[in-house]
């Protein structure tokens, strides 16, 4: 359950079991307590205080400073602890557990388990410290000067943002780079900061012109909106588009890395459409997003350059989106999905960084189902009685007795074993022989 899992305890109280619907026992009576039965085991690891630890390599490779210490960063640092890097989780507040711990309730999710959870982490040779914001007590140079490889953004999505909620605008993981409705915010309440004298807006739709104008208001003389889409597109869907004015205008394109030295952003690269690439220098870069994607900030050895971002999802050629800035959260429909979902990214956001540092792929398990293969359609069972799933539970939340649990187990159909066997003929096997 570990081997793909950090959490399986706290998914045991809070996730929805989706599985279960999938579960072929429906075609006889009922599915079988999946999420009850992996429930019923990692709080047996809890209650002996025995912790099944994986295999660990030696400590060798990147120091990866990883910002976020939420699920998906917990998730990430303890499977780059498992690949033998040596990641370092900052979280801005004064706990571990974003979401799991400022957002769903302790009835749902009790705070022993999540600290029994985050402490497994730490133990595998994660190491962690909190009341560290990005941009406030913590930057890019000061990180890098304590020989950081990389840093890795993972600050969450926006209920993570409302957690956080009244620190300054200006505070932001990358420097001179802001989110669109933290900068049109802030200069509606009089906030204002310093801005360069170049400055570049991503997206954003009709908004975008309206921080231009604030740019171009407070000291920007060169500013540059980058839309996705064609001229055509953008006036159909009501954009308004002023060439003649001071306002630059890239249609068609997308961002795919920035670059900066110590605590500046000097450049920007756009795709265009022929797939050429653009580099725009700049001073402020202003994203019409609603949080900032996860990223890797990698240190370059280069005159006038010392980091550039790097897209890290866009690594693995199945989660390649359209430029640095595109986030990936299909599926999500509430904070218990999106637990699930934040575990998934966190293992596939330390297999890319993996490919990323060391060209070495962590390809999937030839035979893990997933949402694009084709399954055999069965419409009946045979030759399977039916066995009535326990209804005695400790408490509300399918807590199983020992005994439930065994009933439980015995009527798992074994479909991994037998649904997928095949039987070759004699013909095919000379042929595959040959």
């Amino acid at each position: 359950i570990k081997e793909k899992n950090p959490f399986p305890l706290i998914c045991g109280w809070i996730c929805p079991n989706p599985c279960e619907f999938e579960c072929r026992r429906n075609l006889v009576d009922d599915p079988v307590s999946i999420n009850a039965l992996k429930k019923f085991v990692s709080n047996y690891e809890k209650q002996i205080g025995k912790r099944a630890m994986p295999y660990l390599p030696p400590a060798e490779g990147k120091k990866v400073a990883v910002i976020g210490g939420g699920v998906e960063g917990l998730t990430a640092a303890y499977y780059l602890r498992r690949l033998g890097h040596q990641p370092k989780v900052y979280e801005a507040t004064e706990k571990m557990g974003g979401i799991l711990r400022y957002v769903i309730t302790e009835e749902r999710l009790p705070r022993d388990v999540l600290d029994w959870e985050i402490e497994g982490i730490l133990e595998v040779g994660v190491e962690a410290e909190t009341g560290k914001t990005m941009g406030k007590d913590i930057t890019l140079d000061s990180l890098f000067g304590e020989e950081i490889d990389m840093v890795l953004l993972t600050g969450g999505g926006w209920d993570s943002r409302q957690i956080m909620r009244g620190k300054s605008w200006g505070e932001t993981p990358i420097p001179g780079t802001y989110l669109l409705l933290d900068f049109l915010y802030a200069f509606s309440k009089g906030e204002k900061n310093t801005l360069g004298k170049k400055a570049v807006i991503v997206g954003g739709g009709n908004t975008a012109s309206k921080a231009a104008n604030i740019c171009l208001n407070n000291g920007a003389k060169d500013v540059t909106v980058v839309y996705p889409y064609s001229k055509e597109e953008a006036e159909a869907k009501g954009i308004e588009i002023d060439e003649k004015g001071k306002i630059k205008y890239i249609f068609s394109a997308a961002p795919v890395e920035l670059q900066g030295d110590g605590e500046k952003l000097t450049t920007i690269s756009i795709e265009t459409p022929n797939g050429k690439i653009k580099e725009l220098k700049l001073d402020n870069l202003i994203v019409g997003a609603g949080r900032f994607p996860e990223m890797l900030i990698a240190k370059v050895e280069e005159e006038g350059k010392q980091w550039k971002t790097v897209q890290i999802l866009n690594v693995l050629k199945e989660e390649a989106g359209v430029g640095i800035f595109s986030t990936g959260e299909t599926g999500r429909t509430n904070d218990l999905t999106g637990v699930v979902i934040a575990v998934r990214r966190g293992r596939k956001i330390a297999r890319a960084l993996q490919l990323y540092a060391t060209d070495n792929e962590i390809a999937p398990e030839d035979l893990v189902i997933t949402d694009e293969k084709e399954l055999q359609n069965i419409s009946e069972i045979v030759e399977a009685e039916p066995l009535q799933a326990p209804r005695g539970n400790v408490d509300s939340l399918m807590t199983l007795t020992e005994a439930e649990a065994l009933s439980q187990a015995e009527r798992c159909l074994n479909c991994g074993l037998i649904c997928y066997k095949k039987e070759l003929n004699r013909d095919k096997l000379n042929a595959i022989s040959a």
